[in-house]
């Protein structure tokens, strides 16, 4: 009896581990081969792989860099939750891209550090005179566009998310349920939750994608998480507006530049854009669509027929917002999908001849960008100092002077400076 109890003991073990071991080189192999397809767009690296009895399993450390951002970004811990077990066994059709009937991915920890980062290519549609830039707040005095810097003077120095995004199979009702949540700390959190029918060509990512087009039912809510009453503080600081006035202003931008595209909104998109941005909480997107969603549908259909057939509801603190149509002007709007060049104007073109350089005003929030550049500061007690800024850190400076017996450095507090200047 004692052998026969040793012996199950001993399978066991050697059951789990080789089960353990399974799990650990799928995932390995996988997360290798994801290696290899992004390796011209972003490095990727990770601690550590485990796995539970419980359908989990999960990546520790992982660090993403795009080459396209000075800054990488650090998740603490990237886990996918199966519906059982043995769903872990069959990892491998992830990479053929065959789903389970239920699947959770939740990624906790994900930080990116803002200071060197600049979303150059983030919310920019067309180029040019004919541009929308929902990251540009020219109303906001040198707060020109979200950045590294810019979002260190609203207070942030690191982005800090938590992404959860999981569908499951509802059996008494017959459908699919996906829903998600990405939350920002001390920035804002957005979740979206749809119904959709099951899908007819088996589980996989084009089947789930293409049940987007027409959901049963959808919702979108966007939680500004004090976001706002910082920006408009920061904001109102500079340009002396208050916060309804600012509200407007930013709205009345944002809209502008729809313009410029083709894109003419309802006066109702401004009550509701402009209303977020004084009053901040939560702003919610209700559809029921009565028919599939199509791009094109945005263009060639009225708006007031279209947002019918999308059964669109749009709430701002529970309260309902109405006109909110829009007009297009199909021309202007072709445009920005159309890759062929414009013609060039008959007329020659005016040659801009380049500023002469100058001293020109700069401030505290753009020193990181202007370190080895010559500046100028003029202190609060009126001491005046010329030179190239060496080095720049939390709470001070330092301006470099080249002497005939060498360099010397002046180091100063940055509450001290009451002008600065770089001569550009």
């Amino acid at each position: 009896m004692k052998k026969l109890l040793l012996m199950g003991v001993l399978l066991t073990i050697t059951a789990y581990a080789t089960f353990k071991v399974w799990v650990w080189y799928q995932a390995d192999q996988l997360l290798k081969g994801w290696k290899q397809t992004y390796a011209a767009d972003m490095a990727l690296s990770y601690r550590w792989i485990y796995s539970s009895l419980e359908g989990e399993i999960g990546v520790t450390g992982v660090t993403l860099t795009p080459f396209g951002l000075k800054e990488s970004f650090e998740i603490g811990d990237v886990k996918l939750k199966f519906a059982n077990v043995f769903d872990l066994i069959s990892l491998d059709r992830l990479a053929a891209g065959t789903f389970p009937e239920q699947l959770r991915l939740i990624i906790s920890n994900a930080s990116l550090r803002v200071r060197d980062v600049t979303f150059a290519d983030v919310g920019q549609i067309g180029t040019g005179d004919r541009r929308f830039d929902f990251l540009a707040l020219p109303q906001c005095g040198t707060l020109n566009r979200f950045g590294g810097i810019q979002l260190q003077s609203l207070g942030l120095n690191a982005l800090t998310s938590r992404i959860e995004i999981g569908y499951r199979r509802r059996p008494l009702a017959d459908n699919l349920v996906l829903d998600a949540v990405w939350n920002v700390d001390d920035v804002a959190s957005i979740s979206v939750e749809a119904e959709l029918d099951l899908p007819s060509m088996g589980w996989s990512w084009p089947a789930l994608v293409q049940l987007l087009n027409k959901p049963q039912k959808a919702a979108i809510s966007l939680h500004d998480r004090g976001l706002t009453r910082r920006l408009a503080l920061v904001c109102g600081e500079r340009t002396g507006f208050k916060r309804p006035e600012l509200a407007m202003l930013i709205s009345d931008g944002w809209l502008g530049q729809l313009r410029s595209i083709g894109i003419d909104m309802a006066p109702g998109w401004q009550q509701l854009l402009g209303g977020f941005i004084a009053e901040g909480g939560v702003m919610s997107l209700v559809f029921t669509p009565a028919v599939a969603f199509n791009r094109l549908q945005w263009q060639e259909r009225l708006a007031d027929q279209l947002l019918t057939d999308m059964g669109m509801q749009v709430h701002l603190n529970g309260k309902r917002m109405s006109n909110l149509g829009w007009k297009f002007d199909a021309a202007s709007y072709a445009l920005l999908w159309n890759k062929t060049p414009e013609p060039v104007a008959a007329k020659p073109v005016a040659v801009k001849k380049a500023p002469a350089p100058r001293w020109r005003d700069a401030q505290l929030t753009q020193l990181a960008t202007l370190v080895g550049q010559a500046v100028r500061i003029v202190l609060v007690n009126g001491r005046s100092l010329e030179g190239t800024l060496s080095n720049v850190s939390e709470f001070s400076l330092e301006v470099s002077q080249q002497l005939s017996s060498g360099q010397v450095a002046y180091p100063l507090r940055k509450e001290e400076v009451a002008i600065l200047e770089v001569w550009q």
